[in-house]
């Protein structure tokens, strides 16, 4: 965990107790909940300006099907995050990550 906190920034200045990480690190990011078998359950898109950050009300989110294991959810949110992380632009663009909870 101490790994991805060093790449977040923290979003406290806008009232939100999330870490926004810069869009060129997603794949370590969501590898590192993939390994540590945490489902994301979504995130949201910023910008950044300098030092302030800009929520773009963008994002995507993945709900976990109760009918198949933990490890389909697992890779089903891993796939979902990718395929939309993949997409977007690199310059500027930060993204969140809303993780389960570990049993």
């Amino acid at each position: 965990m101490n790994k991805i906190l060093k790449i977040g920034t923290s979003l406290l200045e806008l009232g939100v107790n999330e870490l926004a990480f810069p869009l060129e690190k997603y794949e370590k990011i969501i590898s590192y909940y993939l390994q540590s078998k945490i489902i994301i359950l979504g995130g949201d898109i910023l910008i950044r300006n300098k030092n302030s950050f800009k929520f773009t009300y963008e994002s995507w989110y993945y709900n976990p099907n109760k009918n198949i294991s933990h490890e389909e959810n697992l890779i089903k949110s891993y796939t979902q995050a990718e395929e939309y992380l993949k997409k977007l632009p690199n310059k500027n663009v930060y993204f969140t990550v809303i993780p389960t909870i570990k049993d």
